[in-house]
């Protein structure tokens, strides 16, 4: 399967918000660190024993679409769905944001 991976404009944060992003909670990571700090950090997975629904949508007032309003997003890029398992946002890497 190819993944084609394009930037498009931040405003577009709409298009992302029409994709659910609800799901089942049945396992969770505990993180552990030796003696000696961060060197050999350990993620350990472990059945939950109730599994839950987390969903983002159903959080009123968030969502995508309200995150200018929340974190400067001036460096963002969006990556809009090109396989079935969707796009993405991140901060751009650019040192100046994008022009029109």
């Amino acid at each position: 399967m190819e993944t084609l991976i394009v930037e498009e404009p931040i405003e577009n944060l709409v298009r992302h918000a029409r994709v659910p992003i609800a799901f089942v909670v049945d396992r969770v990571l505990s993180v552990t660190a030796p003696e000696r700090g961060l060197e050999g950090i350990r993620l350990t997975e472990t059945t939950v024993a109730t599994p839950w629904v987390k969903d983002y949508d159903a959080i009123e007032g968030e969502g995508p679409t309200r995150w200018a309003s929340r974190f400067d997003v001036s460096r963002w890029g969006s990556s809009p769905r090109t396989t079935a398992r969707g796009g993405s946002v991140a901060p751009s890497s650019r040192s100046t944001p994008p022009t029109s």
